[in-house]
């Protein structure tokens, strides 16, 4: 008997504590990270073709408002279990400015304003979740973008800061391998920052109806969620940084359709984080107070992109435009459609 009492005393003392690191969850940060580069991605190309197809312009000024909308589709399919699939509405609205630039090398320039309203629901996938895990985001965003040109070249930036909320449904593992059966957890909710900035560089090769376009682009972001405990789950501060480099070549060709002029294009690139980095929180804390592991997976550095599009000229001030984007790596893809609308006065 007094074996047996020494023999628990030991098990409270020693093993007892590291039960509280026996359960895992998956760490939904990768998603909210993917998402919104995926979500940043689609308004920044968007935004570069058409700034770029206003600079093409023959008028050497003009004041452009313009109001797009479109669908992110998301999908992701990962080791240990780890996948979701999102939808993500779009609302964009910018205004801006073409004129001649005030130094000689320059031959136009555009300079504008946009702000942007995301709206993403996402299911998780996977052996680490149960039906009706998810997250909501919805992202307030707002940005400025400017053009350059000179001769054939033409220099593109733009820069974002976006405010997200999140609302997520998880659920927990009773066991640290994965094995064991799933439980929820109590909805919580917690917000974020995020930035994105674009810079790049194209150069016109024109050929009767045919340009071709080489286009070269760095984008550097980062993604923070803020520290919160919310009495379910008390998760630290969490941020990624990445620096992704990409080489494509557009085609577009000058044709009409009917009496109005069109332009339809298509871009093929290849893009690859150069730099990487995040900081994540390895576990939280549940109401208890116990610490439960969170499963982390390495993220995909590679990816093909592709776009196509078709601008129309509706009238002499208006034209109308509709893109897909799509981005695609082994286990994850994001396809966008956009349809926009631009006056100019």
């Amino acid at each position: 008997m007094k074996n047996f009492k020494t023999m628990l005393c030991l098990f409270a003392l020693v093993v007892a504590p590291l039960l509280s690191f026996g359960i895992a969850f998956r760490n939904p940060f990768f998603e909210n990270v993917r998402v919104f580069r995926e979500n940043a991605n689609a308004m920044g190309d968007s935004i570069i073709c058409y700034a770029d197809s206003i600079l093409n312009e023959p008028d050497a000024k003009a004041k452009h408002i313009w109001l797009s909308s479109g669908h992110v589709n998301h999908c992701q399919t990962e080791e240990l279990g780890l996948g979701y699939s999102a939808d993500t509405f779009l609302v964009n609205v910018g205004a801006d400015l073409k004129y001649s630039s005030l130094f000689s090398f320059l031959d136009r320039s555009i300079m504008g304003l946009f702000a942007s309203y995301a709206d993403t629901s996402l299911d998780y996938k996977g052996s680490e979740s149960l039906k009706g895990d998810k997250t909501k985001q919805n992202s307030l965003t707002f940005g400025f973008y400017s053009g350059y040109g000179l001769k054939r070249f033409t220099i593109f930036s733009s820069s974002l800061f976006a405010t997200t909320k999140y609302n997520n449904r998880l659920s927990v593992h009773s066991e640290d391998n994965l094995s064991g059966p799933l439980k929820n957890v109590e909805p919580h909710t917690f917000r974020g920052r995020s930035t994105h900035s674009n810079l790049g560089i194209s150069y016109k090769c024109p050929c009767k109806r045919l340009t071709i376009e080489p286009m070269a682009f760095l984008n550097y972001e980062t993604i923070m969620q803020k520290k919160h405990d919310d009495g379910t789950i008390s998760v630290e501060r969490q941020r990624a940084s990445y620096l992704q480099a990409t080489l494509g070549i557009k085609l577009e060709v000058s044709t009409s359709i009917g009496s109005r002029k069109a332009k339809p294009h298509l871009f093929v690139g290849l893009a690859r984080d150069l730099y990487s980095r995040d900081k994540l929180s390895k576990t939280v804390r549940d109401p208890q107070g116990n610490q439960v592991v969170q499963t982390l997976f390495k993220r995909e550095r590679n990816s093909v992109k592709i776009g196509a599009g078709l601008s129309i000229l509706l009238k002499d001030t208006i034209a109308a435009d509709v893109a897909y984007q799509g981005e695609y790596s082994k286990h994850n893809k994001a396809s966008a459609i956009l349809v926009g609308i631009s006056c100019k006065f």
